[in-house]
């Protein structure tokens, strides 16, 4: 009885590598969610809100760095970033909670003029969804940062 369990689970999951392997099924999985119908581009400026990063970071940012991409027609520039202290909360001696600004770790705004996709209400840069509140990942070629879309304004 113990065998022929064995050997179920074992044809199950040879069925289910080949289903996943198989070129067709890669093929018409790219055909149903890469290439939806009415799809259209349409040229967005994105602000996208960092928290905590170290004030190095700035060094290795820079407007007009180009945001890389899968797809090289859908393209995406920083056309503004900005500094700004990020704040902490500290407790003291006595266990009262202080609000401080940190030296080190800053918060930073960045503008991003993109060339997106759009079908209907679905946005999408990069095979990132957009939306507000979403997480953006912004990769440049001298760095990668992730935070929360703020802002989205049609250019």
């Amino acid at each position: 009885m113990k065998n022929i369990n064995w050997i179920d689970i074992l044809i199950i999951i040879c069925i289910i590598i080949i289903a996943i392997i198989t070129p067709k099924t890669i093929s018409n999985f790219k055909k149903k969610y890469e290439n939806p119908k009415n799809l259209s581009e349409q040229n967005i400026i994105l602000t996208v809100v960092v928290d905590g990063l170290w004030m190095e970071t700035k060094f290795n940012l820079k407007e007009g760095d180009y945001v890389n991409n899968i797809n090289s027609q859908h393209k995406g520039k920083i056309i503004n970033y900005k500094f700004k202290s990020s704040p902490m909360l500290l407790t003291n001696i006595n266990g009262d909670i202080i609000g401080v600004t940190s030296l080190k770790k800053q918060k930073i705004v960045l503008k991003i003029e993109a060339n997106v996709l759009t079908t209907g209400s679905y946005i999408a840069f990069n095979g990132q969804e957009i939306k507000v509140g979403l997480p953006f990942i912004t990769k440049t070629n001298s760095l990668e940062l992730t935070g929360k879309i703020q802002y989205i304004e049609v250019a």
